[in-house]
Protein backbone atom coordinates (compact mmCIF):
# COMPACT_ATOMS: atom_id res chain seq x y z
CA UNK A 1 0.00 0.00 0.00
CA UNK A 2 2.69 2.70 0.60
CA UNK A 3 4.78 1.84 -2.40
CA UNK A 4 1.12 2.76 -4.48
CA UNK A 5 0.67 5.95 -2.86
CA UNK A 6 4.42 7.04 -2.95
CA UNK A 7 3.97 6.28 -6.77
CA UNK A 8 0.95 7.36 -7.33
CA UNK A 9 0.33 10.72 -5.57
CA UNK A 10 1.99 13.08 -8.07
CA UNK A 11 -1.50 12.36 -10.44
CA UNK A 12 -3.47 13.88 -8.12
CA UNK A 13 -1.66 16.66 -8.73
CA UNK A 14 -1.71 16.35 -12.43
CA UNK A 15 -5.25 15.73 -12.24
CA UNK A 16 -6.15 19.29 -10.11
CA UNK A 17 -4.12 21.17 -13.21
CA UNK A 18 -5.96 19.59 -15.79
CA UNK A 19 -9.88 20.21 -13.96
CA UNK A 20 -8.12 24.21 -13.82
CA UNK A 21 -7.42 24.23 -17.22
CA UNK A 22 -10.65 22.86 -18.22
CA UNK A 23 -12.67 25.45 -16.43
CA UNK A 24 -10.13 28.51 -17.74
CA UNK A 25 -11.31 26.77 -21.00
CA UNK A 26 -15.17 26.67 -20.71
CA UNK A 27 -16.99 29.68 -19.65
CA UNK A 28 -19.27 29.29 -16.99
CA UNK A 29 -22.27 30.48 -16.42
CA UNK A 30 -22.46 31.35 -13.05
CA UNK A 31 -19.17 33.98 -14.00
CA UNK A 32 -20.34 37.24 -15.35
CA UNK A 33 -19.49 37.58 -19.11
CA UNK A 34 -19.13 41.10 -19.91
CA UNK A 35 -18.93 41.62 -23.53
CA UNK A 36 -17.15 44.38 -25.44
CA UNK A 37 -18.95 47.64 -25.02
CA UNK A 38 -20.56 46.55 -21.33
CA UNK A 39 -19.22 48.77 -18.25
CA UNK A 40 -18.71 47.05 -15.43
CA UNK A 41 -19.10 50.36 -12.55
CA UNK A 42 -17.44 50.15 -9.16
CA UNK A 43 -18.46 53.07 -7.97
CA UNK A 44 -22.09 55.03 -7.55
CA UNK A 45 -22.66 59.01 -7.99
CA UNK A 46 -26.11 60.75 -7.02
CA UNK A 47 -26.33 64.61 -6.62
CA UNK A 48 -30.09 64.94 -5.41
CA UNK A 49 -31.50 68.31 -3.95
CA UNK A 50 -27.97 70.10 -3.43
CA UNK A 51 -26.47 67.12 -1.72
CA UNK A 52 -24.23 64.91 -3.60
CA UNK A 53 -23.50 61.44 -2.60
CA UNK A 54 -20.33 60.21 -4.24
CA UNK A 55 -19.18 56.37 -3.46
CA UNK A 56 -15.71 55.10 -5.35
CA UNK A 57 -13.82 52.01 -4.68
CA UNK A 58 -11.07 51.30 -7.72
CA UNK A 59 -12.16 53.67 -10.38
CA UNK A 60 -11.88 57.53 -11.40
CA UNK A 61 -14.94 59.80 -10.72
CA UNK A 62 -15.35 63.37 -11.94
CA UNK A 63 -18.44 65.30 -10.31
CA UNK A 64 -19.96 68.89 -11.07
CA UNK A 65 -22.07 70.41 -9.43
CA UNK A 66 -24.78 72.30 -11.12
CA UNK A 67 -27.86 72.72 -8.60
CA UNK A 68 -28.15 76.50 -7.51
CA UNK A 69 -27.29 75.59 -3.82
CA UNK A 70 -24.88 73.29 -2.59
CA UNK A 71 -26.20 71.87 0.73
CA UNK A 72 -23.70 69.14 1.52
CA UNK A 73 -22.69 65.93 0.99
CA UNK A 74 -20.66 62.96 1.89
CA UNK A 75 -17.53 61.56 -0.24
CA UNK A 76 -16.21 57.63 0.04
CA UNK A 77 -13.38 56.56 -1.89
CA UNK A 78 -11.51 53.79 -1.78
CA UNK A 79 -8.26 53.88 -3.41
CA UNK A 80 -9.43 55.44 -6.55
CA UNK A 81 -9.51 59.31 -7.82
CA UNK A 82 -12.84 61.34 -6.94
CA UNK A 83 -12.90 65.07 -8.24
CA UNK A 84 -15.64 67.23 -7.09
CA UNK A 85 -16.38 70.63 -9.01
CA UNK A 86 -18.43 73.39 -7.01
CA UNK A 87 -17.55 76.32 -8.83
CA UNK A 88 -20.72 76.47 -10.65
CA UNK A 89 -23.04 76.26 -7.26
CA UNK A 90 -23.45 78.62 -4.28
CA UNK A 91 -23.18 77.48 -0.73
CA UNK A 92 -26.37 77.36 1.36
CA UNK A 93 -26.83 79.63 4.17
CA UNK A 94 -24.63 78.86 7.45
CA UNK A 95 -22.09 75.79 7.23
CA UNK A 96 -22.35 73.32 4.74
CA UNK A 97 -21.09 70.07 5.57
CA UNK A 98 -19.06 67.81 3.19
CA UNK A 99 -17.71 64.58 5.05
CA UNK A 100 -15.01 63.02 3.32
CA UNK A 101 -14.29 59.09 4.17
CA UNK A 102 -10.34 58.79 1.99
CA UNK A 103 -8.40 55.42 1.76
CA UNK A 104 -5.57 54.87 -0.78
CA UNK A 105 -6.97 57.31 -3.26
CA UNK A 106 -6.90 60.88 -3.97
CA UNK A 107 -10.00 64.10 -4.06
CA UNK A 108 -9.96 67.13 -5.14
CA UNK A 109 -12.53 69.56 -4.51
CA UNK A 110 -12.54 72.27 -6.54
CA UNK A 111 -14.18 75.82 -4.88
CA UNK A 112 -14.56 79.27 -5.73
CA UNK A 113 -12.01 81.66 -4.81
CA UNK A 114 -14.50 83.66 -2.26
CA UNK A 115 -15.58 80.92 -0.34
CA UNK A 116 -14.08 80.19 2.96
CA UNK A 117 -13.41 76.79 3.19
CA UNK A 118 -12.92 75.30 6.98
CA UNK A 119 -10.90 71.93 6.90
CA UNK A 120 -11.59 69.57 9.74
CA UNK A 121 -10.40 66.20 8.03
CA UNK A 122 -8.36 63.86 10.63
CA UNK A 123 -5.36 62.84 8.22
CA UNK A 124 -3.92 59.20 9.37
CA UNK A 125 -0.35 58.83 7.12
CA UNK A 126 -1.88 61.52 4.35
CA UNK A 127 -2.15 64.78 3.12
CA UNK A 128 -4.62 67.97 3.12
CA UNK A 129 -3.36 70.55 0.95
CA UNK A 130 -4.95 73.81 0.52
CA UNK A 131 -3.83 75.14 -2.55
CA UNK A 132 -5.77 77.88 -3.33
CA UNK A 133 -3.84 81.05 -4.11
CA UNK A 134 -6.71 83.64 -2.19
CA UNK A 135 -7.36 81.87 1.09
CA UNK A 136 -10.94 83.78 2.35
CA UNK A 137 -10.03 86.08 5.30
CA UNK A 138 -13.49 88.17 4.85
CA UNK A 139 -16.62 88.41 7.10
CA UNK A 140 -17.16 85.97 9.93
CA UNK A 141 -21.09 85.82 8.80
CA UNK A 142 -20.67 84.43 5.45
CA UNK A 143 -21.56 81.05 4.52
CA UNK A 144 -19.09 78.27 4.77
CA UNK A 145 -17.96 74.78 3.26
CA UNK A 146 -16.92 72.62 6.33
CA UNK A 147 -14.81 69.64 5.00
CA UNK A 148 -14.84 66.85 7.55
CA UNK A 149 -13.82 63.12 7.58
CA UNK A 150 -10.84 61.37 7.95
CA UNK A 151 -7.99 60.54 5.22
CA UNK A 152 -5.64 57.65 5.38
CA UNK A 153 -3.03 56.90 3.33
CA UNK A 154 -4.13 59.06 1.19
CA UNK A 155 -4.36 62.50 -0.18
CA UNK A 156 -7.18 65.51 -0.15
CA UNK A 157 -6.82 69.12 -2.21
CA UNK A 158 -8.69 71.94 -2.12
CA UNK A 159 -8.24 73.89 -5.63
CA UNK A 160 -10.23 76.89 -7.57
Amino acid sequence: MYDTFRTYWPLAFIAAGVVIIIKAMVPSSKRKQYKPGQQHHNYSQKTEDGYVDITNHFGSITQMVLDPVFKGGKINNRFGETILDLRRTNLAPGDTILDIQNMFGGVEIYVKESWKVKNEINPVLSGVDDKRYNVYQGDESVSTLVIRGSATFSGIEIKC
